[in-house]
């Protein structure tokens, strides 16, 4: 079984990595230190997705976004003064870090517009340059960085438990927990028929946690059920134990999961293999000893 790497310089400086790549991690970094150092950031963002995976799993998925969610409503967070603490810790984890890097919002953008919408988003894009890469370091202060990372900020989640991950230097952030990580990953493939969307990655993820570390024992196993039939019922999703099996689901897992051969640093189980797989978890979880809403 693979261990969890201990801490963020183990990924940022992990081999085989071209210097574009390493480059985009030492801005993540950056980002994370800003967040970790804002009690006023680190209470409201909780990492999820992708980097997590890669940074506290090991996992060889390439993704471009860095996932974070509150249970928090848009109404509850003003967005000047949230822009100006991501700024300011931004500035701060730059000078702290020995990256000769620098790091500035470009955009923050509210999607959908609708002041309503009950699941929001902030789309926020960091730009990032060395201070020795003049016209980097010029594109970057006029708010038009060609370098940069994306967040995907999520509102009015539902989430029943973090993990506090320290990245070094006793600055820690707050994730997902494991339970809620294979919960929520599950409930976005059980969902993909209802939001019309296809979602490859999710198969992949829980795949690659449940091959690589120690399988989730029974009173593990009914904490994620619990957890994935609330998170779903948040969603208006109604779930069962057939569920996974749904045609439909299978059909839009499949979809685009070919394409993730290009965005993995090993190779790519087959699509059978790798559902087959997740399904049969799913299906193992004590569905009997829970009551499913309809």
């Amino acid at each position: 079984m693979l261990e969890k790497i201990k801490n963020i310089h183990s990924w940022v400086e992990e081999e085989d990595i071209d210097a574009q790549e390493r480059q985009r991690r030492e801005a993540i970094h950056i980002l994370l230190s800003a967040i970790s150092n804002s009690e006023f950031l680190k209470a409201r963002m909780a990492m999820k997705g992708g980097v997590l995976l890669a940074i506290k799993y090991a996992s060889p998925r390439y993704t471009i976004d860095v996932d974070f969610s509150t249970s928090m409503k848009l109404s509850d967070i003003d967005i000047e003064a949230f822009k100006n603490e991501l700024n300011k810790k931004l500035s701060f984890s730059s000078e702290k870090s020995n990256y000769g890097m620098a790091c500035l919002i470009q955009k923050i953008q509210q999607n959908p517009k609708d002041p309503t919408a009950t699941w929001p988003t902030f789309q926020i894009t960091i730009g990032y340059a060395y201070k020795s890469d003049t016209n980097g370091f010029k594109r970057l202060q006029k708010g038009n960085s060609s370098s940069i990372i994306k967040i995907d900020y999520s509102f009015n989640e539902m989430i029943f438990e973090t993990e506090a991950l320290e990245l070094s230097d006793g600055e820690i952030i707050f994730t997902y927990s494991y339970v809620d990580l294979l919960s929520e990953k599950y409930r976005a493939i059980l969902q993909q028929e209802q939001r019309k969307r296809s979602r490859a990655q999710d198969v992949y993820d829980i795949y690659y946690i449940l091959k690589n570390f120690d399988m989730p024992d029974e009173t593990l196993k009914k904490d994620i059920l619990e957890t994935l039939i609330e998170k779903s019922i948040s969603r208006k999703l109604y779930i069962n134990k057939s569920s996974i099996s749904d045609p439909d689901i299978v059909k839009r897992s499949e979809v685009k999961y070919k394409t993730l051969e290009y965005t993995i640093y090993e190779e790519l189980p087959s699509f059978k293999v790798a559902y087959d797989f997740i399904q049969a978890f799913y299906e193992s979880l004590p569905w009997h000893q829970v009551t499913v809403s309809t």
